[in-house]
C-alpha cells in the first residue's frame, strides 16, 4: 500500500475537497473542512499549478471516489470478511496436523485482519457525505488508532504468502525431505514471528500522530490527528524507515522471493510432467493429486503478482520517476484508490480460488453448509495430500 496516504497535508486537504463536491455538500462545508485542515497544517488552498504536466479534474477524482472507495471497495471488504470467515471455518475442520493447513489458515486470519481494517479507512469517505465533522473525527481516528494494524495486516498476509512460496519450493526441490524440515511446529513457530515481528516493525506509525479536539463552524468540534511529540523529533528518521525501509520490505522483497519461487516450481514442474508420462497409473494418480495443490498455490502467487507488481512499480515511479514532480496530487489520489482495491482483492479471492481449485475444500464446503451431511473426525484430511 502506498505510504503517501495521510503523509501530506495538500494530499489530505483535496481528498476532503473532493468530498465535499457535489449536490449533498455546498460552500460552507468546503469552506470549513478547509478551515480545519489549514489551522492545523498550515495548509495554504494551491491558487495556481505547480507545473503540474499530468492531473485531473475535482469532478473526476470525486467521481472515483465514491466508486472506488464508497461502493467497490465495501464489496470487497465484505467479501473479503465472509470468505475469510469461512476459509478459516474450513480449514480448522481438517486441524493443524499439515503445514499446508497451518499457513492457509495464517493466511485467510491476515487477510480478514486485513478486510475489516481496510473497510474502515475508507468508511469516511461514506460518512462525508452525510456528515464532513463526523467523517473528519472518523478518519482521524482511523489514522491514529487503526492504520498500523492495517499496514502490519496487510504486509503479514503478504509474508504468509512468501513462506507459502517457500514451501512449496522445497516440496518441489527437496520432495523426500520435505516432510523432515518443514514440521507443523516449526511452521506454527515461525508463523507466529511473523506475527510479532511485522506487528512491531509497523509499530512507528502507531506514534506518529495524535488526536486534537478543535473547534469548528457552528459550536461544533471535531477530532483532528496532528504530528505526535515522537515524530516531530524524530521527523527523518521515521519518514526515512517508512519510505526506505518498511516499504522495500514489504513490496521489493517479498516480489523478489516470490517471482524466483515460482520461477522454480514452474520449471520443476514442466520437468515432472515429462517423466509422469513413463510412470505407472497408481503414482500417475498421486502425482497429479500433489499437482493440483501445487497449481492452487500458484494461483495464490500469480494473485500476488498482480498486485505486487503493479503497485510497486506505481509506488517506484511516484517516488523516483523523472516526472513525480509533474503530477498532481489529485492523480497521486486516484493512484492510492487503485492501490487499495488491487490489494483488497487479493485478500477477498482467496475463498473462490480454494473453492474451484480444490475439490476436498469444495467438498467440505458443500458438507457444511450446503447439505444435512457432516464430515466425520475419521474422515478430515490435509489439503496437502
Amino acid at each position: 500500500m502506498f505510504i503517501i496516504q495521510d503523509c501530506s497535508p495538500e494530499i489530505e486537504y483535496l481528498n476532503i475537497a473532493t468530498e465535499t463536491q457535489g449536490s449533498l455538500f455546498n460552500v460552507t462545508a468546503i469552506a470549513q473542512s478547509a478551515t480545519v485542515l489549514t489551522r492545523d497544517h498550515n495548509v495554504s488552498v494551491p491558487s495556481s499549478p505547480r507545473a503540474i504536466r499530468y492531473d485531473i479534474s475535482v469532478a473526476v477524482v470525486a467521481a472515483l471516489d465514491f466508486i472506488l472507495n464508497c461502493i467497490l471497495l465495501q464489496v470487497l471488504c465484505l467479501c473479503g470478511v465472509v470468505g475469510n470467515a469461512l476459509n478459516i471455518v474450513i480449514l480448522s475442520r481438517h486441524g493443524c496436523r499439515k503445514p499446508t493447513n497451518i499457513l492457509l489458515t495464517s493466511l485467510s486470519v491476515s487477510d480478514l485482519l486485513f478486510s475489516v481494517t481496510q473497510s474502515l479507512s475508507r468508511a469516511w469517505s461514506i460518512v462525508a457525505r452525510f456528515d464532513l465533522n463526523s467523517a473528519l473525527t472518523l478518519n482521524s481516528m482511523y489514522v491514529v488508532y487503526v492504520r498500523s494494524w492495517n499496514e502490519a495486516a496487510l504486509t503479514i498476509s503478504i509474508y504468509q504468502v512468501t513462506m507459502i512460496a517457500l514451501v512449496r519450493l522445497l516440496a518441489v526441490c527437496c520432495p523426500l525431505h520435505v516432510h523432515r524440515i518443514v514440521t507443523p511446529l516449526r511452521v506454527k513457530f515461525l508463523t507466529c514471528a511473523i506475527y510479532i515481528i511485522l506487528v512491531v516493525l509497523h509499530s512507528p506509525i502507531q506514534f506518529m500522530y495524535e488526536i486534537r479536539w478543535v473547534p469548528v463552524i457552528g459550536n461544533a468540534t471535531v477530532a483532528d490527528y496532528q504530528p505526535s511529540h515522537f515524530y516531530v523529533s524524530h521527523t527523518d528518521g521515521v519518514n526515512f524507515y517508512i519510505a526506505a525501509i518498511l516499504s522495500n520490505a514489504r513490496s521489493s522483497v517479498p516480489l523478489t522471493t516470490v517471482s524466483v519461487c515460482s520461477i522454480i516450481i514452474i520449471l520443476r514442474l514442466s520437468i515432472s510432467n515429462k517423466l509422469l508420462d513413463k510412470q505407472s497409473d497408481s503414482i500417475k494418480k498421486k502425482a497429479r493429486s500433489i499437482k493440483s495443490v501445487k497449481m492452487l498455490l500458484t494461483i495464490c502467487f500469480i494473485l500476488m503478482f498482480l498486485v505486487l507488481v503493479p503497485t510497486t512499480t506505481f509506488e517506484a515511479y511516484i517516488s523516483f520517476g523523472p516526472d513525480k514532480a509533474q503530477l498532481s496530487c489529485r492523480l497521486k489520489i486516484v493512484v492510492l484508490y487503485l492501490s487499495n482495491i488491487l490489494f483488497q482483492f487479493s485478500c477477498s479471492v482467496n475463498f473462490v480460488v480454494y473453492v474451484t481449485m480444490n475439490s476436498k475444500f469444495a467438498k467440505t464446503y458443500k458438507q457444511l453448509f450446503c447439505s444435512n451431511q457432516k464430515p466425520s473426525p475419521q474422515k478430515r484430511k490435509s489439503f496437502e495430500k
